[in-house]
């Protein structure tokens, strides 16, 4: 988004609002392996998740943009926390 906005900022003005958007709202809120989600949310085997986990890393080092992945990640749910940042914003 950034890259895009730099190429057209001379002919256009932004303004970003970033809001919270819960990809998984039936999760869990007891912490659980996000490898173990992934692998069933994917139906691949534990290989391939970090197969998957690799190549997101590629594209987000492209985007100079962090991302870690291993197999002691955990996830949760998030609602709490959207709740949060909304009444933040």
């Amino acid at each position: 988004l950034e890259g895009a906005m730099q190429q057209c900022s001379e002919s256009l003005d932004f303004e970003v609002r970033w809001l919270p958007f819960q990809l998984d709202p039936s999760a869990s809120q007891e912490p659980y392996s996000r490898m173990e989600a992934y692998a069933k949310k994917f139906g691949k085997g534990k290989e391939e998740v970090k197969q998957m986990g690799s190549w997101m890393k590629a594209k987000f080092d492209a985007a100079k943009l962090p991302y870690e992945f291993s197999e002691a990640a955990l996830a949760s749910n998030t609602f709490d926390a959207h709740r949060v940042l909304t009444a933040a914003y």
